[in-house]
């Protein structure tokens, strides 16, 4: 019975984010993550953590392509035909390009490893457990990092930021 309520919980949570998505309210998303959060609690009691955190993680991601695959095919094509930009391959803007690349894709990724892995350790479970879960966060903690780097416009600002992070949690790895 606890299988079926998470199933419903999960839809839920993907109903909710996309009528959120579709009537642009916010509270209507952070409904969706309170549903997913119940989802998981229902699936860990009756699956345990680590099917609890796969099927909590990937079946919201199933039922929300299937909104958006709706969403596409019930509504019509864009009659307007955008002209592309210009394409800028100057030396200035490949390097800064090629150098946004390699700090998103190896100082951001080190970081990330590096706070993870420290967080994961922490953690009062068997080290076979602590790999999964570092398996598991360390690239959603990438990606948020890397989002967070491009979002802002003070990028820097924001690589000194996650440094210092790495660098405090590093500190607490080694201890």
């Amino acid at each position: 019975m606890a299988i079926y309520s998470a199933l419903v919980c999960c839809g839920l949570g993907a109903g909710s984010l996309y009528i959120g998505w579709r009537q642009s309210k916010r509270w209507l998303g952070g409904l969706a993550l309170l549903w997913w959060l119940a989802s998981m609690i229902l699936f860990d009691y009756t699956t345990g953590w680590q099917y609890a955190l796969v099927y909590t993680l990937f079946l919201p991601a199933i039922l929300v392509w299937i909104g958006i695959i709706y969403q596409a095919t019930t509504k019509p094509l864009q009659r307007q035909v955008l002209r592309p930009r210009t394409l800028d391959t100057g030396w200035r803007r490949t390097g800064s390009n090629l150098l946004i690349a390699a700090v998103v894709l190896v100082a951001e990724l080190l970081f990330s490893l590096v706070i993870c892995l420290a967080i994961t350790r922490l953690l009062p479970i068997a080290y076979s457990g602590q790999l999964a879960l570092c398996i598991v966060f360390q690239p959603v903690l990438w990606a948020l990092m890397a989002y967070h780097f491009l979002a802002r416009g003070q990028s820097l600002r924001i690589l000194v930021i996650h440094f210092t992070l790495a660098l405090a949690f590093g500190a607490l790895l080694l201890l």
